[in-house]
This record gives structure tokens, sequence and C-alpha cells, in this order.
């Protein structure tokens, strides 16, 4: 944690860092609190929301006051702050006064996909010097799997703005041999497919994203009271391979673009469609600020687009993520199953 604080987000000893996460999930314990410390720097710790508490203006606050100069973000902390306030009226005092955001250096985005829409508005909104940076990782691993290392030299450390490409969540960071498979329901084959598109080409074939081993210091190395399930969760499928689970693709230069959960896909006679990239479109949407594609049971066609439902809001998690499950089992008629989260979120409003 300490080498990712040094190496991945460039957080030198005697700064200010905030992960406006709470430590319910693992960004809590790695980014919160661990990484941070150990590299000798204040970390922030906020109880509020991106909005209504009292309103959007106050992450900027945070920022400013406390002269912040590395933050952490989910992209659906970033959409509903501009939801509330597209143009960030109400936080311009904090913006362009002093100390403003003359501190911050570096905003990284992860915890679900970052719409290209949501990642451009960032960079229109946050000063030029800025630079941000999509990264992908997960509960089991820890710390990023992919991202800009900023803390090198040549790790994007001279560039402002977006430093990978809009889209995608950065190359492989030192200690994770990441390699793409095939995705075909009940595939075993561990053979990397080593698919790789020209970045601005339309077709984006789906491949199963698959990190070979042995995995880097950090990641999980069991479940709870369950070491046969660990196995047979995460290896059994691809040997000698961790599964992530998720799907995307790699672009001639090696970025890695994260499109979907596996679980996710949705299947339209027998064309796979990723739901992120199909909400991907929704949200090139100007007045479209939030957005969940989920599969409906079709006689013929097993799934089909005929419908869109426009609502004030979308169930989600404590974390921020859209609860994709639940919208699907009521689209489907069937029996709503809802987390404790998302109970604990409602008596709270």
């Amino acid at each position: 944690l300490k080498y990712t604080a040094d190496k991945i987000y460039d957080i030198p000893p005697g700064s200010t860092w905030w992960a406006s996460s709470e430590f319910g999930w693992v960004v809590g314990h790695s980014y919160c609190c661990y990484a941070p410390l150990l590299q000798r720097a204040t970390t922030i710790i906020y109880e509020g929301k991106p909005v209504g508490t009292p309103d959007a203006a106050q992450f900027f606050r945070v920022l400013s006051e406390n002269k912040v100069r590395g933050w952490f973000l989910t992209p659906s902390a970033a959409r509903a702050i501009r939801s509330e306030d597209p143009e960030l009226d109400l936080s311009e005092k904090y913006r362009t006064g002093r100390p403003g955001l003359r501190n911050l250096a570096n905003v990284f985005v992860a915890g679900e996909h970052c719409d290209e829409s949501t990642m451009r508005w960032l960079a229109r909104m946050l000063p030029a010097h800025v630079k941000i940076s999509d990264t992908w990782w997960q509960t089991e691993t820890g710390w990023p799997i992919t991202s800009s290392c900023l803390g090198y030299e040549d790790g994007c450390a001279n560039t402002q703005g977006c430093v990978a490409p809009i889209g995608s969540a950065g190359l492989p960071v030192p200690g994770y041999n990441v390699q793409l498979v095939e995705h075909k329901e009940g595939n075993t084959s561990s053979q990397s497919v080593d698919r790789e598109l020209e970045s601005g080409k339309d077709e984006k074939p789906l491949s199963r994203i698959v990190v070979k081993l042995p995995l880097p210091p950090g990641a999980a190395i069991t479940l709870w009271n369950d070491d046969k399930r660990f196995e047979e969760l995460y290896f059994s499928k691809y040997p000698d391979h961790y599964d992530t689970m998720d799907l995307g693709y790699r672009d001639i230069n090696g970025y890695l673009y994260i499109l979907s959960r596996a679980d996710d896909v949705i299947n339209v006679s027998g064309h796979r469609l990723s739901t992120s990239a199909l909400e991907e479109a929704c949200l090139a949407v100007d007045s479209v600020v939030d957005c969940a594609v989920i599969a409906v049971p079709h006689t013929v066609k097993v799934a089909a687009f005929n419908q869109a439902c426009f609502v004030p809001k979308l169930p989600k998690t404590r974390s921020g993520k859209i609860s994709r499950g639940s919208l699907a089992e009521m689209a489907a008629g069937k029996p709503v199953r809802v987390s404790e989260s998302m109970r604990k979120m409602r008596k709270q409003q």
C-alpha cells in the first residue's frame, strides 16, 4: 500500500489526500486509512455525501479548505454533483477563491466503469493543471490492477487533464500480468487471445480479463473460513489464472477498457452486448445524468431493447453502485430483493 501511495497515486509525505469513501468497502481500508498514513500523509475522513449534506458544493469545500493534493472519488459521486450543479455554480467560491483548488494535482476515479461523458465533464470543470486518471481494481486485489502511475517520472507525470485515453482504465501496474481470454459460456481455456484494438475502431469484442499467477502482495488469500470456495470461485475456471469476472478489451497501445461484469452481459439473438456500452450511449445525451441498462426476458430474442423508463433516481448501494439486480427482478415481475445496505440508506433519507 505504501508503494501504491507513492508510485500510483503520487502522494508525497506531508501532503493531504482525500479518498471520498467510507470504511465499509475496500477503498476505506486501503486508501482512507492505511496507504496515506504509511506514506506519512494527512488523510481526510468525510461523513457527508456528494449532494444533500447540504448541497453539491461540499466536496469542493473540503478540497479547498484542506488544501487537498490528491482526490479519489467514484463516477457515481461525480454524476450526482453534475446532476445537481452541472456548471458547479454552487462551488465557485471554493474553486476560484483562495486557496481554491491550487493544491489539487491528481484526481482518480474508480469503483465502477466511468463513462466518457463524466470524464470529459471532470476535465472541463477542474483546473487545467489537474491530472485525471481512471483506475480499475477489485475488493479482492486490495489495490489497483490498472492505472496511470503518476508517481513515476515517465508515468504521465508531466501531463495535464485526462492522462490516459478517455474510456480506458489505464495500463496494468507493476505486479499484475493481465491477460484477455475468449469469453464463452462454459469455456475453460486460459489461452490468451491477445486481442488488441486500434483506438476509434467500432468493433469492440468482449474478452474476459484474467491475471496470470502469482498475484502480487496485498491480494486476498482466502474467503472467510472457506478456502475451498475461494479456489473454486477465482481459480478453477482458468487454471493458473485469477478470474476477475470482468469483461473488456485492450487497444493497440495496451490500455485496458473495462466494460462490464461477466454476469451483466445481455444476450440478444445470440449477440452479447455489454450493459456499460449501452449505458455509455445513453449518457452521451446531455439531459441524461445517470442510467441503468438491464435485461428483460423475451420469448424469441431472449432480450431486446423495447422500453425506456424515466425515473427521478436509481437504486444504489452504499458504495454508490447501481443495484441492477433489483431493477432486473422488478422489470421481470419477480420478487425484488433489497440489500441491507439499501435498506439502511432508505432509512437515512
